[in-house]
C-alpha cells in the first residue's frame, strides 16, 4: 500500500510538472507572439533628446533652460539621465546628478506627463575629453530621451538634385546658371569637422565660390539645407561644440552666417536642418555613401 501510494504521488507530481511546463511553454510562446506582433510599432517610433544645462554645483534650472523642456502629444515615453562635471567627489557627483534628474522629473510631472516617465536617474560624472577642463559646463546637464510616434509624412514628389563632379567656382557658376527655381545643388566639398559645425580647412574655397556667385547674381535667393549621416537612434546629430542635438541645423546656420559676414543680405538666405530624414543612402555601407549623406544642399528659391 505504501509502495502504491508513492507511485500515485510520483505520477501526480509528474503530471503536475508536465502540465506546468506545458502552460509555461504556452505562456512563453504567447509572449513571443505578442512581441513579434507589436515589434513593428516600436520599430516605427522615433527617439529624440533634449539636453538642459545647470550652473556649477547646482540642481535648479534657470528660465532659459526650463523653456527647452517641451513635451508634445506625440511623446510615448521619457527617460531622464543626470550628469555632472569632474570637480566633486564620486559620492557628491552621484547625489548631485540624481538631484538634477529629480528636478527635471518634477518639471515634467508638473506638465501632466508623469505616466510617460520610465526612469529618472543620476549617473554621476562624465569624464572630459583631452584639452577640456574638469568643470566643463557641457557635462553639467540632464539628457531627456524621448520616444515619439512619428507623424505621417506627405509623399514628396521626387526633386531634381544636381551633384557636380567638382566645386570649382567656374563649375558651380555654370550649374547655378542652368538650375531652375526649386532645384537643389549638392556642395560636395563643403565638409565639416566630424561632430562639429566648423568647416574643414579645404572647404573654404567652396564657400568663397558660393559667395562670389551670390554677389554676381543679386536677385538670386537660396535655402541652405543641412543633412547628416551615420545616426540611427536620434533624429539629428550631436554638436560637440554646443552640447545640442541639432548638428544639421547648426551646420546650415554656420553657412548662413558666413555668407552674411561676406556681404550677402540675409533676406536672400534661409537655412534649415533635416537631420537624418532625407538620406541619399538609407543604410550607409561605405565611406562614399556616408559622405553623400553628410552634405549641404543649396535650393534655388528665387532668381
Amino acid at each position: 500500500m505504501v509502495f502504491c501510494t508513492h507511485i500515485k504521488a510520483f505520477t501526480l507530481t509528474m503530471t503536475f510538472q508536465q502540465s506546468y511546463k506545458m502552460k509555461y511553454k504556452f505562456y512563453s510562446i504567447n509572449k513571443l507572439l505578442l512581441f513579434i506582433f507589436f515589434m513593428p510599432l516600436f520599430a516605427h517610433s522615433q527617439i529624440d533628446s533634449i539636453s538642459v544645462f545647470f550652473e556649477k554645483d547646482q540642481f535648479v534650472l534657470v528660465n532659459s533652460q526650463l523653456q527647452k523642456i517641451i513635451i508634445d502629444s506625440m511623446v510615448e515615453s521619457i527617460v531622464i539621465k543626470g550628469y555632472t562635471d569632474e570637480t566633486g567627489s564620486v559620492d557628491h557627483n552621484q547625489l548631485l546628478s540624481a538631484n538634477r534628474a529629480k528636478t527635471v522629473e518634477k518639471i515634467i510631472i508638473q506638465k501632466g506627463k508623469e505616466k510617460l516617465i520610465l526612469s529618472a536617474r543620476g549617473y554621476g560624472l562624465i569624464k572630459s575629453v583631452a584639452r577640456e577642463s574638469k568643470d566643463n559646463p557641457k557635462n553639467r546637464r540632464v539628457d531627456i530621451l524621448i520616444t515619439k510616434t512619428p507623424k505621417e509624412e506627405t509623399p514628396i514628389v521626387e526633386e531634381k538634385m544636381i551633384i557636380p563632379e567638382d566645386s570649382s567656382s567656374q563649375t558651380l557658376e555654370q550649374e547655378f546658371e542652368e538650375m531652375e527655381v526649386g532645384e537643389k545643388l549638392v556642395l560636395q566639398n563643403l565638409s565639416f569637422v566630424p561632430g562639429q559645425h566648423l568647416l574643414l580647412r579645404g572647404a573654404q574655397a567652396t564657400l568663397d565660390s558660393l559667395t562670389t556667385i551670390l554677389k554676381s547674381n543679386p536677385k538670386l535667393k537660396i535655402a541652405i539645407e543641412g543633412h547628416i549621416c551615420c545616426e540611427r537612434q536620434f533624429a539629428d546629430g550631436f554638436d560637440q561644440m554646443t552640447g545640442k542635438r541639432n548638428l544639421s541645423v547648426a551646420r546650415a546656420e554656420y553657412i548662413y552666417n558666413e555668407l552674411i559676414k561676406n556681404g550677402i543680405p540675409q533676406e536672400r538666405l534661409t537655412y534649415e536642418g533635416f537631420g537624418r530624414r532625407q538620406p541619399i543612402f538609407p543604410n550607409e555601407i561605405n565611406e562614399r555613401q556616408k559622405q553623400a549623406n553628410r552634405r549641404v544642399e543649396i535650393r534655388i528659391l528665387e532668381r
